[in-house]
């Protein structure tokens, strides 16, 4: 029962097991003392029969014998796993202050008129973020890597940041726009970006040096887009076996692919270059199994009662060739009287796919912020949302989008508050309904500056944790990462956005001990508590709250109430 009414879904990085199977262990050291606790010196204890990885463990005694303390014990084990799958989680929609130096949030300073476009996560936690700086529409690439931490990565370029001290010069221009960073297997960085109606691709070492083994001196070379325009984005996606897959508009939705060593790969397109002959304006790219991938963007939608601009996406093979069997002739569309643009997508484990962006009708003065589902085969999914449309009520738009491990669809982008434009999430569930329990009502604002602040990416770290990135106005703009926690934390006893077993785990077993005033919080507060008073801690820990496990009650179901030797060692050892 506890396992299905309150454990989270566990993170499945290999990290996150390593640590799930080290409680575990710990665990163990609580058999004989739980035994002679509940009476049952020299009785055999539970085994852990299953492997803990997406399924929940199974339990089993190797005596048939005292079924009732067989029973206490599945509990306890239960908990103990239930605990460990949702002990790091927070209020949803919270700032992590454990990110940034207690600010939940870093900002990057270039010096001035940074704009962040792109940002990606590698395998090992580090963030990289991408942009332009120096100009107002166009700069230079700037490129920086944050510390799972929030701080800047001193051993990634200088002082964390890299900057093309002369753009793409050497294909004679001096400005960039339209950027997209990638991370290969390697941890190498590859940077696309529009310079002077080019397409240009280079990549960086994973210490943020130019690659001198990439294309010429670390540069591709010139590529054959043309006209780029600023109605497209440039998006780029690099495949398991190196591959780089760059998207956009050269007239009609291009795209280009690249071998690992910066050359143009022959067998994809023509001579490397695809051009679909789909006319809409390409703005998110995702890959998919085989090397397929799913374009989005907006185009012209003919309805029967009017012409409007709405959400397109579009299905390519491997060898860039348009899966005509996709959608109508190769291009899903909101078949409905929907206008607005997409600007982000993502698909789902089961094949469907999520597009985000700004959603409206003809009749309408301003666009939503919303979502909309599609089946795998292009089909929009009627039963999602209304008609297949997710709107979170705000004007605005999505940016990003990401699905979490429990299906929900996370939208950033910027919303507009009093004629200001602020960075906003929104959370839906997998039915299209605002996530009620996130944020305030189903989203987050970040309002920062008095002008316009926006969020460009969302992604989702190894614990589950929200990580954003953006840009937000200061004297000039400035690059934004924050991070948030998405889930429910039912044992952060002095607020602080984090439940650990060197503070709130002490909290609590200091209180079932019946420690009081300084006692009970002498050294037990996290850095960033803001329940710090005893009295509010011990009244927290002692009012009844019947919609989640509240600490009055034992947490592993043990009649009496919760016991310090019991309940208390128990947490302790979990989040240990």
């Amino acid at each position: 029962k506890f396992s299905a009414a309150y454990a989270q879904p566990a993170p499945t990085s290999a990290r996150a097991h390593s640590r799930r199977f080290r409680s575990a262990r710990r665990l163990c050291g609580l058999r004989s003392r739980l035994m002679r606790f509940m009476g049952g010196r020299g009785k055999s204890a539970p085994t852990l029969e299953s492997t803990y990885g997406d399924s929940p463990p199974v339990f089993f005694t190797e005596s048939s014998a005292m079924p009732e303390r067989r029973n206490h014990f599945a509990v306890i084990w239960a908990v103990c796993f239930g605990l460990m799958a949702f002990s790091v989680f927070a209020q949803p929609g919270g700032l992590d202050r454990s990110f940034g130096a207690g600010l939940g949030e870093t900002a990057i300073d270039f010096g001035s008129n940074d704009r962040s476009e792109s940002m990606v996560l590698q395998a090992d936690g580090k963030i990289v973020i991408a942009g332009t700086c120096g100009g107002t529409i166009y700069g230079l690439i700037c490129v920086a890597r944050l510390l799972e931490s929030g701080e800047l990565d001193t051993s990634f370029g200088v002082g964390g940041k890299f900057i093309a001290s002369d753009a793409d010069g050497a294909y004679g221009v001096s400005y960039v726009r339209q950027v997209s960073v990638g991370v290969d297997s390697l941890q190498r960085i590859v940077i696309a970006s529009e310079c002077g109606g080019l397409l240009c691709v280079r990549r960086l070492t994973s210490q943020g040096q130019i690659d001198t083994t990439f294309g010429l001196n670390g540069l591709s070379r010139p590529l054959p887009f043309v006209s780029l325009g600023t109605t497209s984005a440039l998006q780029i996606a690099i495949a398991s076996t190196g591959k780089i897959l760059v998207v956009s508009h050269c007239l009609n939705a291009c795209s280009i692919r690249l071998l690992p060593n910066g050359a143009l790969d022959l067998a994809f397109g023509s001579s490397g270059v695809q051009d679909s002959s789909l006319d809409f304006w390409p703005q998110a790219l995702t890959l998919l199994p085989g090397d397929e991938y799913l374009v989005s963007g907006f185009c012209q939608n003919f309805l029967p009662s009017r012409l409007v601009q709405t959400h397109c996406t579009a299905k390519f093979f491997s060898n860039g060739s348009v899966d005509t069997s996709f959608g109508v002739a190769g291009i899903a569309k909101a078949n409905t009287e929907t206008e607005g643009l997409a600007f982000a997508n993502s698909r789902a484990t089961t094949g469907d796919f999520f597009v985000g962006g700004g959603c409206g009708t003809p009749l309408d003065n301003r666009w939503n912020l919303c979502v909309l589902k599609f089946g795998s085969t292009g089909q929009i999914s009627s039963a999602f949302g209304v008609q297949g449309v997710a709107s979170a009520g705000i004007e605005g738009e999505a940016h990003s989008v990401a699905i979490d491990s429990r299906g929900r669809i996370l939208a950033a982008g910027t919303c507009a508050l009093n004629n200001l434009e602020q960075r906003c999430l929104a959370r839906f569930t997998n039915v299209g309904a605002l996530d009620v329990q996130f944020g305030d009502g189903g989203y987050v604002r970040l309002p920062k500056s008095a002008y316009r602040d926006w969020f460009s990416n969302v992604r989702l770290d190894a614990l589950g944790k929200i990580v954003l990135g953006g840009t937000y106005a200061t004297s000039g703009w400035d690059f934004s990462v924050v991070r948030m926690h998405s889930v429910q934390n039912f044992f952060d006893l002095d607020y602080d956005n984090e439940s650990k077993p060197d503070t709130d785990a002490i909290l609590y077993l200091r209180h079932l001990l019946g420690f009081h005033d300084t006692a009970l919080t002498s050294g037990a507060l996290g850095t960033y508590a803001d329940r710090t008073s005893a009295a509010d801690i011990a009244t927290y820990l002692s009012t009844p709250n019947s919609t989640y496990p509240n600490c009055s009650a034992s947490i592993v179901g043990a009649p009496g109430g919760p016991q310090a030797m019991l309940d208390g060692i128990v947490l302790l050892r979990a989040m240990m």
